[in-house]
């Protein structure tokens, strides 16, 4: 991954060379497109590779719950991951404007390096770090009731006697799995929205 890195770096820093002289009026796009290559190529490939291992183990577990329990276990799952990965999104939506006038401030702040520029730079920090605070605590509760969650739907099932403690466990373990699965979304807004 990391040569595919190296490599994608590369093409990015020609391209931008390229393109650098047709947009002098970019504020300090030196520096913009020096972090932006560093950054986006391995950002992009812990997502892709992220996302892809997650739909081999969702799709691998999912298939083993509705063979071996019920469809409707893993209806429940997916419906609390999709529901909450529209919350996380709404939340995380203010993010991208403010990280990217937190570049802005600090490209500027490098760039001429003088007291009012940063006093900018720490106006914007402040807003993103509380932005920042507010997903957390959603991915934070989103990850607690997901602990839970397994439990909770296929314990009717074991009162009821239609399950052993072992199938418990079994069908507790999967949905736990696939769950973690389909929150990748939700936890990976930091990163996506960098």
């Amino acid at each position: 991954m990391t040569m595919c890195a190296i490599k994608w770096r590369e093409v990015l820093n020609k391209r931008a060379n390229s393109v650098i002289d047709s947009h002098k009026s970019v504020e300090n796009y030196a520096q913009r497109v020096q972090q932006d290559c560093v950054d986006y190529p391995d950002l992009m490939l812990n997502v892709v590779f992220g996302f892809g291992k997650a739909l081999v183990y969702i799709i691998a577990f999912s298939v083993a719950l509705i063979i071996g329990f019920s469809a409707w276990y893993l209806t429940i799952i997916v419906l609390y991951a999709i529901i909450s990965t529209w919350a996380a999104r709404s939340i995380a939506k203010p993010l991208i404007n403010l990280n990217y006038r937190s570049q802005v401030a600090e490209a500027t702040y490098r760039n001429s390096l003088t007291i009012s520029n940063f006093q900018n730079c720490i106006s914007i920090m402040m807003g993103l770090a509380v932005k920042t605070k507010h997903l957390n605590y959603f991915q934070i509760f989103y990850g607690q009731i997901a602990v839970i969650l397994p439990i909770m739907i296929v314990a009717p099932a074991y009162f009821g006697g239609a399950l052993t403690l072992g199938l418990l466990m079994q069908a507790t373990s999967t949905l736990s799995t696939i769950s973690d699965n389909c929150s990748y979304g939700i936890n990976s807004f930091s990163i996506i929205n960098r």
